[in-house]
């Protein structure tokens, strides 16, 4: 990240030589969806009619067998017919108002980060739904599959997608090129690796560029057959109230965040409250956070699954940590003369976008419900991913 919070040390997990195909197995967490129309059509140009109601399971190999290059056809065309697309659980946030910024409170100004202030009001003008979850590898690669069957992936260069970082209309997506990232190109497919024999299917989708995420966002409307959001060839938002699926503002996010006017710790360091025993600027380890999300204090060396720890007020997992969300603001480091509603701030022009949350390789500082970063939009990386949002008709 470009940003200017520290990072602790990192142990990251090595890959191992198996390989997991991104293909569903049935999650109760994915039992609030969406129903798609048979005719929707994606931003990338292609029917939902690939969508099937029949999960199979995770394929993977043992790390001492060969596979011949039939046998990974055969895997990577069963792994697109099972496929079954993206149910997207969200919770409806009402309208209302509340304080952005730091509180000022003892703890939370004692770790604070100058571009918390000027603490402010904001009025959040429509109800809204956002995703239960952050957006998994899992659907992710679905996205990118199907795609690549219509031809629509582009390479660095421009021509048509057959390895490397993945482009669309000139802006970079994802960077499978990264060791590090989970979703690989495989024997013409995009296909989802385990780490040290771990399905990551169910892992929040990292080193994605904010133009990646905002084209999934498209993506997504478009299956649902809801109005796009976004203009693609200029990356623009052009329609953000009219139904489709977007990044959220700011505002939005740490609106959501921080939960309902009856939550008392909604102006605390977290949605859940304080461990006022724990320097958060340290890994120390803390059970009371623990519950809530991954940081540095207890992760396991990467992103963990989504949903394993408890949500927030409005039923939001992994709001705090995991990994960074980008939203749909430039970034400026302070609040002085942000908006008074919920409208993304992106004047004057930035060479930035904001990210909220924190991620399993920062400290719980950084995870507070008013801490903000930045990263470059066409940059990708291993503690940032999203959620999406929409404003219903």
């Amino acid at each position: 990240m470009i940003g200017k919070l520290l990072r602790p040390f990192i142990l990251i997990i090595p890959v191992s030589c198996t390989l997991a195909l991104g293909v569903d197995h049935p999650l109760t967490k994915e039992s609030q969806t969406l129903q798609s129309p048979s005719n929707g059509k994606s931003f990338f140009g292609f029917s939902s009619d690939w969508r099937s109601d029949n999960p199979k399971s995770v394929y993977d190999t043992d790390d001492n067998e060969r596979i011949d290059a039939r046998d990974l056809i055969d895997m990577v065309e069963s792994a697109r017919e099972s496929t079954k697309g993206l149910g997207i659980g969200t919770a409806t946030i009402p309208s209302g108002t509340y304080f952005m910024g730091n509180s000022g409170s003892q703890r939370d100004q004692e770790y604070s980060f100058s571009s918390e202030f000027p603490r402010h009001a904001v009025t959040i003008r429509n109800r809204f739904e956002i995703g239960l979850y952050e957006i998994t590898n899992r659907r992710y690669a679905d996205a990118l599959n199907q795609a690549l069957e219509e031809g629509e992936l582009r390479d660095s260069g421009g021509g048509v997608y057959a390895g490397g970082d993945v482009y669309l209309n000139g802006r970079r997506l994802i960077v499978v090129s990264d060791p590090y990232c989970d979703i690989k190109f495989l024997g013409g497919a995009f296909i989802i690796q385990d780490r040290d024999k771990i399905d990551l299917s169910d892992h929040p989708v990292c080193f994605v560029t904010w133009y990646g995420a905002i084209a999934f966002c498209n993506w997504l409307s478009e299956v649902h057959g809801l109005p796009v959001c976004y203009d693609l060839l200029t990356w623009t938002l052009i329609n953000p109230s009219g139904g489709g699926f977007r990044l959220p503002s700011e505002a939005e996010w740490e609106y959501a965040c921080r939960g309902p006017e009856s939550n008392p710790n909604r102006y605390a360091p977290y949605f859940f409250g304080d461990d006022i025993d724990l320097d958060l600027n340290s890994c120390d380890r803390s059970d009371l956070l623990a519950e809530y999300m991954v940081t540095c204090t207890n992760s396991r060396g990467w992103t963990e699954e989504v949903g394993l720890h408890r949500p927030n007020p409005y039923g939001l997992y992994d709001i705090n940590g995991n990994v960074w969300e980008w939203c749909q603001d430039a970034w400026h480091d302070s609040y002085q003369g942000a908006p008074a509603d919920d409208s993304p701030w992106e004047v004057p022009v930035s060479n930035f976008r904001v990210v909220r949350g924190g991620s399993w390789t920062y400290r719980p500082q950084q995870c507070r419900s008013a801490s903000r970063d930045y990263n470059a939009p066409n940059k990708g990386d291993f503690f940032i991913g999203f959620r999406v949002v929409r404003v219903p008709q």
